[in-house]
């Protein structure tokens, strides 16, 4: 028998998520209505079981919990099956899981066995202590069980703040007693370990009140995302959360279904954290206060312990003294960090402070009102005991009235990385303590050897939070919980990427906002203390949920699949950021195949009804001709959507009057009331369509926010005539107390779920259009309701059991132009304000991390943010459009798909539209699977004539943005790797910590390597097809993917590109700068001479190196080329002629590293090792003049220098024959090849010369 087509649906879905088995990071994007909850319950059940030791399934909300835990239960007891019920757990939130053990009784029955085994042990010995624990116990249980009865079914914030706040103190206590008890049955038994079985044996209770406490043994964890990111309380053991929740040796998949509301649920619960840690004094802990009290531990050096370090305290106490001592020195001499920094000019005060912001050491922005040019400096004279902050445009007149002038961005340097110096020497304690810990815990574990539990079963397994309080507690400090808080999320929070070199795993600095977070320190004057003392405050925010997704896919063998119809969504400010995930995580990432996209997407539309259609309907912005507010009319185009009876009383008129004036009287200075009036006209074009089909039984209309009430009512009113049998009439005003049966307002799910949709269930004679914002039914609201009986529509291949009463989608649904792109709340409240200041930060830096804003318009738009004049949009940042436009996408695309949650539909859905969404409608974002009533919107959109954009082109000004990123990153690279070549002298930030032995720090060793690494792949890969060329080899340099952009080249494989001069010469969309004199092609880097002569093109095509740029894909950008590809391509010419005309070989060319990096570019070795010649080559423009750069040593100079580091002759080489006479006619060739690529005798002889 033929399988009908949702048959062949479900062993598709099966097939892809089968998928999911290979390690990596998957994304499964396709569309509502494939059966997905369904296909990952049986898989749970039956297939991932046999390939990974633990399930991990993460939602958004409990109620997609319950729908999934449902969907495993139907498979977990049928004969295929792998797996128990006893193997899966449901992990709720704290204060559920205390209520349930209040409401069965089973904490009570936890303390009736906590006293029975205090009174068995009491026989044995005087357990006091332990009966005080339980007293604790007891008493918190006793309060909290009030507390819950008192709150009842009612949602009283209030009570519910209590019983959060008692349940931890309650959850505290139990583990406290479970510390005392396993010290005191170990001394008392004799016994060496007590284990979580034997205390789950002691205490049966103990899994039912915190089912969580045996988490290990479960093969399947289902959670929300909130949980997982605040984390599981074992109880007997270390809390854990999302990050660690895979281990090593252990296979694990992690499922996170609707995955972009999830990482934004990631991303929201990282910010509520922070602002938790950070609330109140706390906002001092990481600026200047935070480093005082970091010095103070490190000053007591000789007043702790040693009994449980030895001398690695000390040691390593000393080590850090010295870094910050030496660091400190470097800015401000011998000058003592006083703790107090004044007000230098009280005039200063104002409610505005500045601010610096960071991300990671890469990333320094000073943050100030546009038109204040004015900066903060540090100020201090020698005598004084205190520094003192003073604004001024530059440090010039500041240098005349103090002796030490320090910007306040590099002050805060300093310090963070003093700190961060402090936190690394603390770090190496804990972890040599954790490691001897463990390794003390295992020898005694090999004396049990009968006992085969894993070794973190016990009680009392070594952890590094333990280690970490056992280091504090040798300090006896007041901030004793803060510092652990710190240390332990330095050391857990690392900022690399791993990259495989061959067996070894190479750490490599990770300079995005991902790894790095960010920190937005502020000046805050105290107004109270009469000499205005400054503190500086800092809002951090840590770590990202792309980092977490990186981290995750660390440990071997694990699976994170984000699973969601929107999941490859581009934009960062509704998904995270995919691109960032494909550049870290590398290969390892999965996108649908094309081929599974287009069978799914066709299989999907073989099960809708045949003759079901789909109607979209185009809703106009309207305009007036007249702009002027008091110039205003209603349309005539609208006033006819009136009923008949309201136009004859004069009502639209009324309801126009009424309207304007109040709009005109709540407009703030500027606006235009054209704008709310237009949303109010496809408010009426929207209802009266509804109105007036009478196949519409069910409508939804999703608009940006919840909208106003009144207006929603009293035009409903108006336009289907019901305004006849309200209570009262229509006067001077908008009458407030008019209601319609027909429309809903709504945003609350339990009222849609149990009203209105029962409402559309219970009778075919039920009108409704429920009127709601985009944000309120997201994630799992599934909208379908019951058919009631006589309803006509028409039947599609169904889900439904048998014995399950069929549903159906809604009818129609309005999609208003999605607005609420990146916004800070205007409510006046300090907390979500707060919020969103913390979402801007980070958003701001997720947009220049994508290229779609400059450093500029970061600190632009964090200034505006801090003083909330925040009006964030694509009109005055043009670079945001592609990303804003995929969000608009995502938005009406999780709304349409409110209407495709069966197969069982009307003859014809409604889809009207907000016409000014047409421009978000980008080809490029639809390439993925697509509903079939979204993909026909979209077609429909797509056919629409576009206006031609005025601004400049979005796609520039990203590419613009990425080359000017990766140009600042490279110079920071390459400072760091050339940190031993002659340069004039220049105080550098360099965040290294020399070790013992080594003669180069390893933050050196590792920019040389990337350097290297950066290099090869430009002379391999000027131009790659897409970033999947580029392997692990090349991904040394951790930024590589943005040293490319899809430049548009000519015919001549040219470009061309402008900068701006004003600007460091940064990069610029054409129009905006000065275009370069020349363009960038083969010819203005010499490549196509160099491969005129056959020696270097053999060379070349034997090392895999590029002899010329294929056409398309994308290409090096321009300051690359000409500058480090132009010098690469002649270092490599010309050791192509050496091996070629001299009788070097390849092993006796030497790699300088290490001190004598780059002192040349090529030494050859004499037979013991030591240098015989080196060789600095350069490819030269020979028809440009080339002059020393102003600031830079002289050339001259600089040979003298290299030549007496390296101890041999250093010749200066030019591949291309240059006019004019050498510097110095011993030490440089002036050509080795011709314009033809013909080779010069004289220079070969020079060479064979000099080698020998």
């Amino acid at each position: 028998m033929a399988k009908s087509y949702k048959e062949q649906l479900s062993e598709h879905v099966e097939a892809i998520f089968k998928e999911y088995v290979t390690p990596g990071l998957h994304i499964c994007d396709i569309a509502t209505g494939g059966g997905k909850s369904y296909t990952i319950g049986k898989l749970t059940c039956e297939y991932y079981p046999k390939h990974f030791d633990r399930i991990v399934i993460l939602c958004v909300q409990n109620k997609l919990v319950d729908g999934m835990n449902r969907e495993i239960d139907r498979f977990i007891d049928s004969p295929d099956s792998v797996i128990k019920e006893d193997q899966k757990l449901v992990i709720e939130n704290n204060a559920e899981v205390i209520k349930k053990a209040i409401d069965t009784d089973s904490f009570r029955r936890f303390i009736d066995q906590i006293e029975y085994r205090i009174g068995e042990m009491n026989t044995e010995g005087n357990n006091n202590e332990l009966r005080y624990a339980c007293s604790k116990i007891k008493k918190t249980y006793e309060g909290v069980k009030n507390l819950i009865l008192t709150q009842g079914n009612n949602n009283n914030d209030f009570i519910q703040t209590q019983i959060t706040e008692g349940e931890t103190k309650l959850r505290r206590y139990v583990r406290n007693f479970f510390e005392l008890y396993k010290k005191i049955y170990n001394r008392q038994k004799k016994v060496s370990r007590l284990d979580i079985g034997k205390v789950l044996r002691d205490f049966p209770s103990l899994a039912e009140v915190y089912p969580q406490v045996d988490y290990k043994k479960k093969k399947v964890l289902l959670m929300t995302v909130h949980k997982a990111m605040y984390g599981i309380d074992p109880i007997l053991c270390e809390k854990i959360s999302l990050h660690d929740i895979t281990e090593k040796g252990k296979r694990t998949l992690i499922l996170l279904d609707e995955s972009d509301q999830a990482a934004i649920a990631m991303r929201n619960a990282i910010i509520d954290q922070a602002i938790e840690s950070s609330g109140g004094m706390n906002r001092f802990s990481k600026g200047y206060n935070g480093y005082l009290q970091y010095k103070q531990l490190i000053d007591m050096a000789d007043h702790v312990s040693d009994e449980y370090y030895g001398s690695l305290l000390d040691e390593s106490l000393n080590k850090a003294n010295n870094i910050i001592t030496t660091n400190w020195e470097k800015t401000l001499g011998n000058t003592e960090p006083y703790k107090n920094i004044f007000l230098g000019d009280i005039e200063d005060l104002e409610d505005y402070r500045r601010g610096v912001f960071f991300s990671g050491p890469a990333l320094k922005l000073n943050v100030s009102k546009s038109n204040d040019k004015s900066h903060s400096f540090i100020c201090y004279n020698k005598g004084k005991k205190q520094f003192k902050l003073h604004h001024a445009e530059d440090d010039v007149g500041l240098k005349l009235m103090f002796d030490y002038v320090v910007p306040m961005d590099k002050f805060l340097s300093l310090i963070v990385g003093n700190t961060t110096a402090i936190k690394a020497q603390l770090s190496k304690v804990v972890n040599e303590a954790f490691l001897k810990s463990v390794e003390d815990f295992e020898r005694t574990e090999e004396e049990l050897s009968s006992n085969k539990l894993p070794k973190n079963h016990y009680l009392g397994y070594p952890t590094r939070e333990r280690e970490i309080h056992t280091l504090f507690s040798r300090f006896e400090t007041n901030s004793e919980y803060q510092f652990e808080q710190q240390l332990f999320e330095f050391m857990t929070n690392r900022k690399n990427l791993i990259i495989n070199k061959g067996e070894e795993r190479l750490k490599l600095p990770d300079y995005s906002v991902y790894s790095q977070g960010v920190q937005l320190y502020q000046e805050e004057v105290d107004e109270r203390d009469n000499q205005h003392r400054v503190r500086l405050s800092c809002r951090e925010i840590s770590t990202t949920p792309e980092k977490i997704f990186s981290d995750l896919l660390k440990t071997d063998g694990t699976s994170v699949v984000l699973c969601s119809a929107t999941a490859s969504s581009s934009s960062v400010i509704s998904n995270c950021d995919i691109e960032y995930l494909k550049e870290s995580v590398g290969n390892n990432v999965h996108a649908l195949p094309e081929n599974d996209r287009k069978t799914f997407d066709n299989l999907v539309s073989l099960t809708y009804p045949i003759d079901h259609k789909i109607e979209i309907k185009a809703l106009e912005h309207y305009t007036f001709e007249d702009n002027r507010d008091e110039k205003t009319s209603l349309p005539e185009k609208y006033k006819m959507m009136f009923s008949k009876e309201a136009r004859e009383e004069g009502l639209d008129e009324r309801w126009f009057k009424c309207t304007r004036r109040e709009l005109m009287k709540s407009k703030k200075e500027g606006e235009s009331i054209s704008f709310p009036l237009y949303r109010l006209f496809q408010f009426i074009e929207a209802y009266h369509w509804f109105n007036n089909h009478e196949d519409i039984r069910s409508m939804i209309f999703f608009q940006n926010r919840n909208g106003d009430p009144l207006q929603t009512n009293v035009l409903s009113c108006l336009i289907d005539g019901s305004y006849k049998y309200q209570n009262t009439t229509f006067e001077d005003e908008l009458p407030t107390d008019w209601t319609n049966d027909h429309v809903k307002i709504s945003k609350d799910w339990e009222e849609v779920e149990g009203s209105i949709l029962k409402e559309l269930s219970e009778s075919k004679d039920s009108k409704i259009m429920l009127v709601s914002a985009y944000a309120s039914f997201k994630a799992g609201a599934n909208m379908q309701y019951e058919i009631p009986e006589g309803l006509d529509f028409v039947k599609g291949d169904n889900w439904e059991a048998n014995g399950e009463k069929l549903k159906k989608d809604w009818d129609a649904v309005y999609v208003q132009c999605p607005s609420a792109y990146l916004m800070m709340s205007e409510d006046g409240n300090e907390s979500t304000f707060e919020k969103s200041l913390y979402n801007a930060m980070l958003s701001l830096m997720m947009l220049y991390e994508r290229g779609c804003l400059s450093k500029n318009e970061v600190a632009s738009w964090l200034c505006r943010a801090l003083s909330n004049n925040f009006w964030f949009g694509d009109k005055n940042n043009p670079g945001i459009a592609k990303d804003k436009a995929a969000w608009a996408q995502t938005v009406v695309e999780q709304a349409v798909g409110r209407l495709c949650r069966t197969r069982n539909k009307p003859h014809t859905t409604y889809i009207l539209f907000d016409m000014d969404m047409a421009k978000y409608f980008d080809k490029d974002n639809l390439e993925k699977s697509l509903t079939k009533e979204f993909r026909t919107l979209a077609e429909y959109i797509l056919t629409m004539p576009k206006e031609l954009p005025t601004a400049a082109n979005p796609e520039e000004i990203v590419r613009c943005n990425n080359a000017n990123y990766a140009k600042r990153q490279l110079d920071r690279m390459r400072s760091i790797a050339l940190r031993y070549t002659p340069h004039p002298g220049r105080e550098e930030d360099y965040d290294d910590d020399v070790e013992e032995g080594t003669s180069v720090p390893r933050n050196v060793q590792i920019n040389q390597l990337m350097n290297q690494s950066y290099k090869q792949t430009i002379i391999k890969k000027p131009v790659i097809s897409d970033y999947s060329e580029l392997v692990e080899e090349d991904k040394y340099l951790t930024f590589i993917c943005k040293c490319y952009g899809d430049w548009q080249r000519n015919e001549n494989n040219e470009y061309f590109f402008s900068f701006d001069p004003n600007r460091r010469n940064d990069l610029c969309p054409q129009g905006k700068g000065k275009p370069y004199p020349q363009p960038i092609s083969p010819s203005t880097v010499r490549l196509d001479i160099l491969m005129k002569n056959e020696v270097i093109r053999k060379h070349f095509k034997a090392n895999g190196y590029a002899t010329d740029w294929k056409s398309g894909g994308l290409i090096l950008h321009p300051e690359i080329l000409k500058t480090d590809y132009a010098g690469e391509i002649g270092e490599e010419a010309f050791k192509a002629i050496v091996l070629e005309y001299t009788n070097c070989r390849e092993e006796d060319f030497k790699h300088l590293e290490g001190r004598d990096y780059e002192l040349a570019d090529f030494v050859i070795c004499n037979p013991d090792g030591t240098y015989k010649i080196a060789f600095d080559v350069k490819n030269m423009n020979p028809l440009v003049e080339h002059n020393d750069k102003q600031g830079e040593l002289a050339t001259k100079d600089k040979r003298k220098i290299k030549r007496e580091r390296l101890g041999c002759q250093l010749i200066t080489v030019s591949m291309l024959e240059l006019p004019g006479e050498s510097m110095d006619a011993i030490t440089e060739i002036h050509g080795v090849i011709d314009n033809d690529g013909n080779i010069i005798p004289s220079a070969i002889e020079t060479l064979k010369r000099i080698i020998g």
